[in-house]
């Protein structure tokens, strides 16, 4: 695999930057997650600390949490990728169990009245969307 450089694209980031900033005003709760990515396929990609650089300032310019599972023991078997920014089924399926019960523990946590917790969940991820992505946020291109 060849090394590549993430493109920001500015608009997109400035629209992403509106929409957290409206959240924040509605009471609606963000979590950035950025999803499992082939650990190999990681040193690929020349601009990859700028690009967490990002997530980390929105994340703390917001107030809001920033997961990064791209170390997590998902990434680091094969078995489980499509390719190395993509999961398959079977990567899918265990990360979104992950996922589901991280959300569950956190949104108990949070919930300090009866009204229900609104919460939005961004994925970050490299690359557009496909039909197995629940949302991908696409900030970079």
């Amino acid at each position: 695999m060849k090394e590549y450089e993430i493109k920001f694209d500015a608009a997109t980031i400035q629209l992403f930057d509106e929409y957290l900033h409206e959240c924040r005003n509605k009471g609606i709760k963000v979590i950035l997650v950025y999803t499992p990515e082939y650990i190999e396929g990681q040193k690929f990609v020349k601009n990859r600390e700028e690009m967490f650089k990002l997530f980390i300032n929105l994340s703390l310019k917001y107030n809001i949490p920033f997961w990064d599972y791209s170390n997590d023991a998902i990434s680091f078997q094969k078995k489980y990728f499509y390719n190395s920014s993509h999961m398959n089924k079977k990567g899918a399926e265990l990360f979104t169990n992950k996922l589901t019960n991280a959300l569950k523990e956190y949104i108990e946590k949070i919930q300090t009245t009866a009204i229900p917790v609104r919460c939005v969940v961004a994925l970050l991820q490299l690359v557009s969307f496909n039909s197995d992505d629940c949302l991908i946020l696409k900030l970079c291109r």
